[in-house]
């Protein structure tokens, strides 16, 4: 199928559920990336040269210097933090 600009070839449309909670970005594409990133952050976990990011927000590139939070709350911790060793400081502020 080759695609046109009356008929793309690829399209991907993304519902935005009711059951997400109340909306974090009164506009419409910040919210849709919002919950897309935070879909994708339920089953995936970011990384750098090796190293786990915890993702917290994003920037749009026309506007750098405003930075959208994905989570009303703190955000959750990935599979990766939960299986991964405690720290010494974790340690021994879990026995205290």
């Amino acid at each position: 199928m080759t695609g046109s600009p009356e008929q793309p070839e690829y399209v991907w449309h993304f519902k935005l559920s009711s059951d997400e909670g109340e909306r974090l970005h009164p506009e419409a594409l910040t919210e849709m990336l919002r919950r897309q990133l935070k879909t994708l952050l339920s089953c995936a976990v970011l990384t750098s040269d090796g190293t786990d990011l915890r993702v917290t927000g994003f920037r749009l590139l026309e506007d750098l210097e405003c930075e959208h939070a994905i989570y009303a709350g703190p955000a959750p911790r990935s599979a990766a933090e939960h299986d991964a060793p405690p720290s010494p400081g974790e340690a021994e502020s879990k026995v205290s």
